[in-house]
């Protein structure tokens, strides 16, 4: 990519690379990243090998590839600190513990793609969080906090 980096041809719609997944979803071909970049052996391509800088690069240019990253930091840090707060009651339901859970394994592969963006802005994703909130929902209105702590205890 590098070697090859003739200046950057911005996509042309907002995010198109960043957020191909979601575009897909919506029945457009716009956003859908192809093969254009990625190295090749023999004929067959080997993805995205480039981290999840490729695809702010791709989007943003060089300011993507800085302000992106801190964006994510911050909103990944605010509920990694919800999150903790389920080691002070772990009896209570904590949605940003199963938040947090997902988030954490997209982190870790952000070495090889930019699974933060692929993972979790997609339909099935934002899915997911709504049968997340409805059985938390349902725990605390039928069944109650402390209900569950005199099963448990």
């Amino acid at each position: 990519y590098i070697n090859s980096y003739s200046g950057n041809k911005r996509s042309k719609y907002f995010g198109a690379v960043t957020f191909g997944k979601l575009y897909s979803e919506f029945g457009s071909k716009k956003g859908m990243p192809d093969s254009e970049g990625f190295q090749r052996i023999r004929g067959i391509t080997l993805g995205n090998v480039y981290t999840t800088f490729y695809s702010f690069h791709k989007d943003f240019g060089i300011i993507g590839c800085i302000i992106a990253p801190v964006i994510m930091a911050i909103v990944i840090m605010f509920i990694y600190k919800k999150a903790l707060r389920s080691l002070l009651d772990p009896y209570k339901f904590n949605f940003y513990l199963f938040l947090y859970g997902h988030l954490a394994i997209s982190l870790f592969m952000s070495f090889f793609s930019c699974k933060i963006t692929e993972s979790n802005f997609n339909l099935g994703f934002f899915r997911n969080l709504l049968y997340i909130l409805i059985v938390e929902w349902y725990l605390k209105k039928y069944i109650g906090i402390q209900d569950i702590k005199e099963t448990i205890i």
